[in-house]
């Protein structure tokens, strides 16, 4: 009686390579696909090496001499029937026969010399334990071939007869016993093996196209859940994964988008479930987690007292890239607050508006958001003395500028564009609190005679207000003085008076039929007692307005009944250090800058 080996050892080597095949190649070893050299050789390699250990644990219990040439030679001539090589290409069938090789003499020569020396089994075990193991072997290639070459489910078809078994194993040269129990036990494993591979193949051809489709489904849908879910909380959505997934559907179908055409219905469907849970929790997720970021972000107060304070605001956006969300960080705005800007010490809050209602009344294009600035109201503790510095990132947007929401509408401030940036100075008024953003006017017309004013801040500022506009040629002539219809249309346009046509004045002027466009002006300006027409009957709306009618109408048009003209030439003095023409007296015809620069002083002085 001799050896072979232990049971459990040889059972795992063979069970993991079965198992192998079954769910990861069964088509490549079994099927007619032509394979590489490559993987000829490694497959090869791993049949050598079960075989290989087996005929060299079977020679050294015989105490036959170690011989792994002479084991191979035997084993050799069955290789292109047993492994169905004849299906392969040339490349594969030699690669495969080098590898077998390799791997054949490897195992035999280190199960040989394992076996010297131990205990040995019983014949009748060792049969039986080696047919198992061939059998099982030899059984579960057949079914798996037969699978793939599309016959029928029948273990006899292929099976070996007795004699063919002694022969091809050498059993003759073995007692009766071993050699007996081995047949049997190598039949019974080979149907046992056949039945096994046939099944399970059939079963992974159903299962395999299918197994990982509602994974798939859910790994996909979880992407553009979450490039939904941020949408929809940037749009300002109401949350509706719903929604969003019928608008993902309407912009590429899920069935070509994911050419799900090629697929079976079977995977189809289990994918579209999958696809769906996945969009419907990520979106979910993603739409609340932009909320914990937002307000996060929008969580800032600065300490403010005599010292200087830069401030800058900055939001996370999310990309995708691959399918992937990616962060980044991105400057909104930055703020600049002088030393003894204030009087008072107090926290000065700024973040993105959270009412995005002042958003829908934006008379241009808008390309930043709205940021809100604002202190504590406490009386007069707290008072903006010094202008601010506002900028937004600027990206080459010739007519753009930042605006403030004032007086339940968006009016313009002077803006400068200088590398990246677009600056505005601004102040809080006594609510102590603003809102600004940057859009692009592509309406207005340019003035080109104001550029290089002095009083280019106020004109450019005036022109983008929509007060003012420039003659057929393009200009506007600051220096020229400034006519009575002129200045209460200007005025009419800056307090938005409600201009209509009546039938009639409440004061006729022999010259009415004048007046053109400045008659709504004249007619309301004369029914508030802004002002009054000449002793003669008229009103001489082209006649020049000097700078003692200004005052007067000025008075009365912004309730100042204390307002002299001298304010403005201090003021034009000092910021613009320009000499006033009104020195000359009050009875001097006003330029047309002069009257803007007025105009610009009053309106931003009584802006709340």
């Amino acid at each position: 009686m001799y050896k072979i080996g232990r049971k459990r050892g040889c059972r795992f080597i063979l069970a993991f390579f079965f198992f192998s095949i079954l769910f990861f190649g069964a088509t490549t070893i079994f099927g007619a696909e032509f394979l590489d050299s490559e993987r000829g050789y490694e497959e090869g390699y791993k049949f050598g090496l079960s075989v290989g250990k087996f005929e060299g644990e079977k020679d050294s219990n015989k105490e036959r001499a170690s011989n792994w040439e002479g084991a191979y030679e035997k084993e050799r001539k069955y290789l292109e029937e047993d492994y169905d090589l004849h299906n392969y290409t040339m490349a594969y069938r030699r690669s495969f026969y080098r590898g077998f090789e390799v791997g054949f003499e490897e195992a035999y020569i280190k199960a040989y010399k394992k076996q010297v020396g131990g205990e040995k089994k019983p014949d009748e075990t060792l049969g039986e334990e080696h047919g198992l193991l061939l059998g099982s072997l030899f059984g579960t290639a057949a079914g798996i071939r037969d699978f793939f070459k599309e016959k029928s489910n029948q273990w006899e078809r292929d099976l070996l007869s007795k004699r063919q078994i002694e022969n091809k194993y050498n059993l003759g040269d073995e007692t009766r016993l071993y050699r007996e129990t081995f047949i049997k036990n190598f039949t019974k494993a080979y149907e046992i093996g056949y039945l096994e591979g046939y099944q399970k193949a059939h079963f992974n051809s159903d299962y395999l196209p299918v197994k990982d489709a509602f994974s798939q489904g859910i790994g996909l849908g979880e992407q553009a859940g979450a490039l939904w879910g941020n949408r929809h909380w940037q749009e300002k959505k109401i949350i509706n994964w719903k929604i969003a997934l019928e608008l993902y559907e309407k912009e590429i179908p899920i069935m070509q988008r994911y050419h799900l055409g090629l697929e079976t219905p079977e995977y189809q469907g289990q994918f579209i479930n999958g696809f769906q849970i996945g969009f419907r929790d990520t979106y979910i997720v993603a739409f609340q987690n932009q909320r914990q970021v937002y307000g996060t972000e929008n969580m800032n107060y600065y300490w403010i007292n005599q010292k200087e304070e830069e401030i800058q605001l900055d939001e996370t956006i999310v990309h995708f890239v691959k399918g992937h969300p990616v962060d980044e960080i991105q400057t909104i705005a930055k703020l600049l607050v002088p030393a003894n800007a204030f009087w008072g010490k107090f926290y000065l809050a700024i973040a993105k508006d959270i009412d995005d209602l002042h958003m829908y009344y934006a008379p241009h294009r808008r390309i930043s958001d709205s940021i809100y600035i604002g202190a504590p109201s406490g009386g007069e503790t707290i008072q903006n003395k010094k202008s601010l510095h506002l900028s937004f990132p600027w990206y080459g947007e010739d007519r753009a500028g930042i605006y403030e929401w004032i007086n339940h509408q968006w009016r313009y401030i002077y803006s400068v564009m200088e590398e990246d940036q677009i600056t505005a100075e601004i102040s809080l008024g006594n609510d102590l609190e603003g809102r600004y953003m940057v859009m692009v006017d592509e309406d207005y017309k340019e003035i080109f005679d104001i550029y290089g004013n002095w009083a280019q801040k106020e004109l450019y500022t005036f022109l983008r207000r929509g007060y003012i506009q420039g003659n057929q040629e393009g200009k506007y002539e600051p220096e020229r003085a400034m006519t009575r219809g002129e200045f209460l249309l200007l005025l009419s346009k800056i307090q938005q008076w409600p201009l209509y046509i009546q039938t009639g004045y409440s004061r006729s002027f022999l010259d009415q039929d004048t007046f053109g466009e400045y008659a709504a002006a004249i007619q309301y300006a004369g029914l508030q007692g802004y002002t009054v027409g000449y002793q003669d009957g008229t009103f001489k709306p082209h006649q020049e307005i000097t700078y003692q009618e200004v005052e007067w109408i000025l008075r009365k048009a912004f309730g100042q009944l204390t307002f002299q003209w001298e304010t403005i030439e201090e003021e034009l003095k000092y910021t613009k250090y320009i000499r006033s023409k009104s020195k000359l007296g009050k009875n001097q015809s006003i330029p047309k800058g002069e009257v803007i620069f007025a105009l610009y002083y009053l309106e931003e002085k009584n802006k709340n």
